[in-house]
């Protein structure tokens, strides 16, 4: 089963990689062996094989690629077609990998790369509405599948199918299901998951912690300061922690003020936390020693305000 951290990342990461990379001067000939034989830096992803072909010929392309999803076509070209022609949006696809999808009789893997990267990032009502009627299949690899499409469309209909899932209390895909309502954008995805997710209930890891913790940081939700106070304050989960303090910059409070301290003195130097510390001290709700404390921190440079993503 695909892994979570590659749900969450693997947009970023494909484009980090191709940012740093001399550009692709293969012709249409060299990349379309290259595909074929699975050589290469990227061997079996499709990512860029899939990318350079668009961008020398998207309709070419597409006719290319598509041929490759037939059943009778070699395993390992199947999936590279499912990455090539899903990673780049090939619309042409969707009927395709949709069918690949819903039939039960084909591999499970297969049938979730269909969906995850296949149907993923199409931004297409017919990629929702497959998703939604794999949304409650038997296989975890396919549901999950069908949340990550869920997660990518992000639209009303799709964020209604992800509530439902949490409802229903799908216990072995709780942290994906987290996760891609988070990262679906919608700005109801906070709420849902505050509402639809027992936190006392969830399992007393990282994986889950992390989950909750993110989601809560990035739509900063009120209710959630309780739950995010016990993350606070726990070091052993220094992921959770470290999200549930940026999660405070938006409401300081003194009781959390010992977390942050103690969370700066074992990390130090800083600068994810500038934020968090900056509002600590402007909040009339932080006492006069502990802004000190944290003044303290940004004037020996332990805690440093951020430069640019981007500089010249």
């Amino acid at each position: 089963m695909r892994i979570l951290l590659l749900g969450l990342l693997s947009i970023a990461a494909s484009a980090f990689a191709t940012m740093h990379e001399p550009p692709d001067t293969r012709s249409w000939e060299q990349t379309t062996a290259d595909f074929v034989a699975r050589v290469g830096r990227h061997a079996n992803d499709g990512y860029h094989d899939g990318l350079h072909l668009k961008e020398l010929d998207a309709k070419r392309a597409a006719a290319f690629l598509i041929p490759f999803l037939a059943k009778n076509r070699p395993y390992g070209l199947r999936l590279k077609a499912i990455g090539a022609l899903g990673w780049s949006s090939f619309h042409e696809a969707i009927p395709a990998l949709s069918t690949i999808a819903l039939d039960a009789t084909d591999n499970e893997e297969i049938r979730a790369e269909a969906l995850n990267p296949g149907l993923r990032y199409m931004k297409n009502p017919d990629a929702v509405k497959t998703a939604t009627a794999l949304a409650a299949d038997k296989s975890v690899s396919i549901r999950s599948g069908a949340y990550w499409v869920l997660s990518g469309h992000g639209t009303d209909a799709a964020i209604e199918v992800l509530s439902a899932r949490l409802c229903a209390s799908d216990t072995p895909l709780i942290e994906q299901l987290i996760f891609a309502l988070t990262l679906s954008k919608h700005p109801r995805a906070g709420k849902v998951i505050f509402e639809h997710v027992d936190f006392s209930a969830l399992p007393h890891n990282e994986r889950h912690f992390q989950a909750y913790s993110i989601a809560m940081e990035h739509y900063r939700i009120p209710e959630a300061q309780q739950n995010m106070l016990f993350l606070a304050q726990q070091p052993e989960w220094p992921l959770s922690c470290f999200y549930a303090l940026r999660y405070f910059s938006a409401f300081p409070r003194e009781d959390v003020a010992p977390a942050l301290i103690a969370y700066i003195e074992a990390n130090k130097p800083l600068t994810d936390l500038y934020e968090t510390v900056s509002e600590f001290i402007k909040s009339p709700k932080v006492g006069d020693e502990t802004k000190s404390k944290l003044s303290a921190f940004i004037a020996s440079g332990q805690v440093k305000k951020p430069e640019p993503f981007f500089s010249e």
